[in-house]
């Protein structure tokens, strides 16, 4: 296995570790929480939000574990997947009619005493970080690898 050398994986893909990382605790600690939205079923797969959150935390942190021991092109890979998946998500609840906040962050912004307006735009910004970022890289690679096939096939 690879160890974690943020020269080789890049600054980014350290950032992507940190919030999969921090995000994922915050779903954890969720389990233990009891505020009322919790006890309530998630829009789209119909779980309570305290049983839905914990496990997707987990996931959260198998891709920061991914990204720490994987090559860089495949820890953007794998964040591009997630924040894919997150996406979706947001999307479903949208089409469910679930206007309320994401409670994405679990119990944290509570403790903090973040407004949910807050911690919902929060949200949104850590996930268009994921998403920019992961395709942005994937992009520009897939780009790079055309550019040089082009630069060979011109020079033949």
């Amino acid at each position: 296995m690879n160890s974690f050398k943020p020269r080789r994986n890049g600054y980014i893909v350290l950032s992507f570790v940190i919030i999969l990382f921090i995000t994922g605790l915050a779903k954890v600690l969720t389990s233990f929480s009891s505020q009322r939205i919790f006890t309530l079923d998630d829009p789209v797969f119909g779980i309570e939000f305290r049983y839905l959150l914990p496990l997707v935390g987990v996931l959260e942190w198998g891709v920061a574990y991914c990204c720490i021991v994987m090559e860089q092109y495949k820890a953007y890979l794998i964040v591009a997947a997630i924040s894919t998946m997150f996406l979706i998500y947001r999307i479903g609840e949208w089409l469910t009619g679930w206007r309320q906040p994401c409670h994405c962050l679990g119990s944290l912004t509570g403790m903090l005493d973040i407004p949910p307006h807050i911690s919902d735009l929060l949200t949104k910004g850590i996930l268009a970080y994921l998403l920019l970022f992961s395709y942005g890289y994937l992009c520009w690679r897939l780009l790079g690898q055309h550019k040089m096939k082009w630069s060979k096939a011109i020079e033949n």
